[in-house]
């Protein structure tokens, strides 16, 4: 089971390496590397290390107190466009980076989409509105509608559900967004 040789390991891996640490090659052979994490909420730091043939490549980053970190090493011969979150975009050659900067999970909304919002303390709230608006029966029916749009933005889920009623749903919608704020 510890093959990465079956695409459902591999493909974790990848997207840990790549998405969530940020580590991900930019040209052939890791001459050039991309770092871009991805930081959430729900995770305090990642980080991810790779041996390129020019030497050890590696991005870690951790969220504390307000700020995120981002420790970025570049082994040389190999330059790296960094992709700070919440900061700028970086070119660097070989050796150790970092920088500091506001954590940009904090100002993220921490319900993004709809399959979080049908997890979170604010669903019945949003299900009362969408039954003051006409827009769903109960919290059953809104959660079986909004089934084929879990992944898309919380904020536009009167307006799915609106798609199948008379109404245009833009007062449920401004009521939502207001909630979800």
């Amino acid at each position: 089971m510890t093959s990465f040789n079956h695409y459902a390991l591999g493909a974790v891996a990848d997207w840990m390496h790549r998405t969530v640490a940020g580590l991900a090659p930019a040209a052939p052979g890791y001459r050039s590397i991309v770092v871009r994490p991805v930081p959430d909420a729900a995770l305090t730091h990642a980080s991810a290390r790779h041996e390129t043939p020019y030497g050890a490549a590696s991005v870690a980053w951790r969220r504390a107190g307000g700020k995120l970190t981002l420790d970025v090493v570049v082994p040389p011969g190999v330059r790296a466009e960094v992709h700070v979150p919440g900061g700028p975009v970086a070119e660097v050659r070989h050796g150790t980076h970092s920088w500091t900067v506001d954590d940009p999970c904090l100002s993220q909304p921490r319900v993004r989409t709809i399959r979080e919002l049908i997890g979170s303390p604010k669903w019945p709230d949003a299900v009362s509105l969408l039954v003051s608006h006409g827009l769903a029966e109960d919290a059953v029916d809104a959660a079986h509608r909004a089934g084929r749009y879990l992944d898309r933005p919380a904020a536009e889920l009167a307006g799915f559900l609106a798609m199948k009623t008379l109404s245009d749903g833009s007062d449920a919608k401004r009521a939502l967004e207001k909630l979800l704020a």
